[in-house]
């Protein structure tokens, strides 16, 4: 907030001598610098607690969009900026290591996204991994079907349904 009043601020420090503690150029540009990094992580932050019931799929796809942008700026010409995508970097590869199987099986229920933003999402950030990642939710998924399946009452008036899986299967 203050990076919008530099002007303002200024003209403070001309109008009174007793103002001391104004910042450099180099502390404005880095300020600016700071600002511009974290301005993703607010507008995501914002989407999420703005929604009232943020979806899934909607956290996949936000989370990657984070991962990207840490990648982007892993090695920033600005020591800080370095610095902190350094330590933003160790807590989110926690997090995502947690996460990311539940959040990928989310996006793939969604209709619009599917096994697409998927196979996308893990060939962008590692494509040496992303064939075994994909095939990996796909198997959790056939997992998570077989004990839903199970679970659901026979009953002896109905076809019966079977479900099968081809290695070319895309969802």
């Amino acid at each position: 907030r203050v990076i919008k009043h530099q002007v303002a601020l200024q003209n403070l420090r001309q109008i009174e001598p007793s103002y001391k503690s104004f910042p450099t150029d180099a502390k404005w540009v880095r300020g600016k610098l700071i600002c511009e990094f974290l301005k993703p992580f607010d507008e995501i932050t914002k989407m999420f607690s703005g929604s009232t019931y943020p979806t899934s799929n909607l956290y996949f796809k936000q989370i990657w969009n984070i991962e990207c942008w840490l990648r982007r700026h892993e090695f920033s010409s600005d020591e800080v900026i370095e610095k902190m995508v350094e330590n933003m970097k160790l807590k989110f590869d926690k997090y995502w290591e947690e996460y990311s199987e539940i959040l990928a099986i989310g996006a793939v229920l969604d209709p619009r996204m599917k096994f697409v933003l998927l196979e996308f999402c893990f060939n962008a950030l590692d494509p040496s991994t992303s064939a075994q990642k994909c095939e990996h939710i796909r198997k959790k998924m056939y997992t998570l079907f077989g004990s839903y399946q199970s679970n659901m009452p026979t009953t002896s008036t109905g076809p019966s349904q079977t479900f099968t899986s081809t290695s070319n299967d895309k969802a």
